[in-house]
């Protein structure tokens, strides 16, 4: 498959990171949040690029997905893991409040770039 190892998506999957981490954060479960995120992701993706998801996006209008390449579902999870280490570092550093303001933060800028990346 000739998929893009990044889509617009990706930045849903940083922006989403960053905020399940900072709530997890803020609900005192410190670095074992990156363990959840994780977690989670990997639970999407499975999810994603089965029967059940490939019909949910196909529904969604998304007509003639067949699911994600193996590289983009790798950087997937490099992003979302990497978007929860690093707001897991700011709230280790500066408290979970700056962690959440942060997180809202990113998740602003990552949903500009959904938009950008779509118009592009």
């Amino acid at each position: 498959m000739g998929q893009a190892w990044v889509d617009r998506w990706s930045f849903v999957h940083a922006a989403v990171a960053s905020l399940i981490t900072a709530g997890l954060w803020a609900l005192h479960l410190g670095w074992w949040s990156v363990l959840v995120v994780s977690g989670l992701e990997i639970l999407w993706e499975i999810f994603e690029n089965n029967d059940p998801g490939i019909a949910l996006w196909n529904a969604l209008d998304y007509t003639g997905y067949e699911g994600d390449s193996r590289s983009h579902t790798t950087v997937d999870i490099v992003i979302t893991c990497s978007s929860s280490i690093a707001v897991s570092a700011v709230a280790y550093t500066h408290g979970a409040e700056v962690a959440l303001i942060s997180a809202g933060g990113l998740s602003a800028v990552a949903a500009v770039l959904f938009v950008i990346y779509k118009v592009t």
